[in-house]
């Protein structure tokens, strides 16, 4: 059984603890189609990034209305986000303020996915409003970790997409890798594809995270 200690916790949102891969997948082929763009190179692009950075890397005529219209779609596609397993129970098992969302949705798009899901979101929500750069950038999770007074290296962070998983690894936090990401290359402290697969338990003046055998 593998175990860490960590004093607290910082969560990506889509993919790590809300699954919002069909709504963000029906807005994003949308935007394609209208404006030319290649799906799968925009997808690939955009994983963890916030919307701004992907439409003004690929829309070249007009990308404010561009962003509007894809902003306010996502606000509108709440249905069929769901929990990634697990993720509700495990973070039921964290005390308020020992836990930060670090999400490259704005705060309003974040608080209608974490409900959709069934998911309280924290005091703290570290969102793309916050940061001058976002991801693969580690801007976020600094505030995120400055935010809970502690130090990167005593923290972990949840991800599953490259360029939040990069953003870990640069501030120094340990890694949890939710999904099948290889990007941390072995680095990770977990790979898991479920919360169940994980305990928490409060020790001392932190927590001891075990992986089930």
């Amino acid at each position: 059984m593998t175990q860490l200690f960590v004093k607290g916790f910082l969560f990506d949102m889509d993919g790590t603890l809300a699954d919002s891969e069909g709504a963000i997948g029906v807005i994003t082929e949308r935007l394609c189609k209208k404006y030319g763009l290649n799906l799968a190179e925009v997808e690939t692009f955009a994983r963890g990034r916030r919307s701004a950075e992907t439409i003004y890397h690929f829309v070249k005529t007009d990308p404010a209305t561009a962003l509007k219209e894809f902003d306010d779609a996502e606000l509108a596609a709440t249905d069929g986000i769901k929990e990634i397993s697990g993720a509700g129970e495990f973070l039921a098992q964290l005390p308020v303020g020992s836990w930060v969302l670090v999400t490259s949705a704005g705060r309003e798009l974040a608080g209608k996915r974490m409900a959709a899901a069934g998911l309280n979101v924290p005091p703290v929500v570290i969102s793309s409003e916050c940061v001058s750069k976002g991801k693969p950038d580690p801007e976020g999770y600094l505030k995120g970790a400055n935010a809970l007074g502690i130090d990167p290296k005593e923290l972990i962070v949840f991800e599953d997409a490259a360029s939040g998983i990069n953003a870990a690894l640069t501030c120094g936090a340990h890694l949890a890798v939710v999904g099948d990401s290889d990007a941390a290359q072995g680095r990770e402290a977990f790979k898991i594809q479920s919360y169940h697969e994980l305990t928490v338990m409060q020790h001392a003046d932190g927590f001891i995270i075990s992986k089930k055998a």
